[in-house]
């Protein structure tokens, strides 16, 4: 119960590190969302989804792991497709959808993430209604 009050009193200066100019700092303000369960944060996270900064980027897969939402769907599909953070794109798209493809790691072969993302396609547009 402390460490939940004690975030709640910085979150404000982590929301505001987002948005930072330096690299580590936004790293390390998505990484304490992460770590501090904050939900709630996840538009201004994933407002970095497509941050210039790699490290930046896989904490923000990391976090979507953790608190997707439907409207990453296209954005995890995208990730996979381009084979960026396939494990933590394909556990993300689990959460959301449950058994519609399979979690794929970045050390199976092309065939087998070329084959998740058909199937995550598939479920992805199943639930949208545009299979």
């Amino acid at each position: 119960m402390a460490a939940a009050h004690e975030y709640a009193c910085v979150r404000p200066q982590v929301l505001s590190a987002l948005q930072s100019s330096d690299v580590e700092i936004r790293s390390a303000a998505v990484a304490t969302c992460n770590e501090a369960n904050d939900g709630a944060a996840h538009d201004l996270v994933v407002a970095l989804f497509e941050d210039s900064d790699a490290h930046v980027r896989g904490e923000v897969f990391e976090y979507l792991a953790e608190f997707p939402q439907l409207s990453d769907s296209l954005k995890l599909l995208d990730a996979l497709g381009s084979r960026e953070h396939v494990f933590l794109a394909t556990c993300a798209l689990q959460k959301l959808y449950g058994t519609g493809g399979p979690v794929v790691t970045e050390e199976d072969d092309d065939g087998a993430i070329a084959d998740a993302f058909t199937q995550w396609r598939r479920a992805v547009s199943a639930h949208r209604g545009t299979a």
